[in-house]
Order: structure tokens, then sequence, then C-alpha cells
């Protein structure tokens, strides 16, 4: 894969991504954003790796979930749940749109794991 070639998935998935970690985060935009940067680091720098044997979304996205899980273990707790009210104004309407009360209150009491398959089945069908 070359780097124009690793540059354009990134383009293409970078959102997703980032609704993504921020369903996980529980609505923390920071912490997500965070998660995602190192992902697309660690993607870029293992991008020789990429064989192609699953889509690259696939690839990216464990990638993220496995960053996601070591800040989890780092903190020795579950990222924490955030009420919908601390989630500021200035949203744009697609982001605020994703994170809604009942899916957060919803996914609330689930493992991580299916905490995981129900915001993707949601994010991206």
């Amino acid at each position: 894969m070359t780097r124009e070639e690793f540059i354009d998935h990134i383009v293409t998935y970078q959102e997703s991504l980032r609704r993504f970690l921020t369903g996980l985060c529980s609505g923390n935009d920071d912490l997500a954003d965070d998660i995602a940067q190192d992902a697309i680091l660690k993607a870029y720098l293992a991008m020789n790796s990429f064989k192609g044997r699953s889509s690259f979304r696939t690839w990216l996205f464990t990638i993220a979930y496995n960053c996601f899980v070591d800040v989890a273990k780092k903190k020795k707790e579950e990222v924490p749940i955030e009420a919908i009210s601390n989630i500021p104004e200035e949203e744009s309407m697609p982001q605020r749109a994703f994170i809604t009360e009942e899916l957060l209150l919803a996914t609330a009491g689930l493992s991580q794991n299916e905490k995981t398959v129900v915001l993707l089945f949601y994010m991206d069908e």
C-alpha cells in the first residue's frame, strides 16, 4: 500500500471511525479523538502489514478498538458514561443526531463487546 492509498482510505473512513470511537467513549469527543489519532498512527506505521484479507475499514477499526481497550485498561476501569447534557450545544447536527440519550442509556449496562456491536450496527448498519 502506498502512502497516497493510505491517505485516501483514512479520508474515506475518518468520520465513521470518529463516530465509532465517540460512541465507545460515551460521547467524550476529546478521548475519542486521542484514540483515533493513536489508531491512525499505528495503522500508518503498520500499513505494509495490511494484506487485504479483510477490508481496510475492518483492519482500521480493529486497530482503533484495540487502542480503546488499551486506554480502558490503563485507567483500570471502563471509560465512564457521560451524561448527554455534557455535550456542548455547538456540536454539529450529524454528530448530535448520532449521540442520543437513548443510545447512551441503552448501551450503558452492556459489556464492552456488546456495546461495540450495537454502536457499529447503528452507525454503519
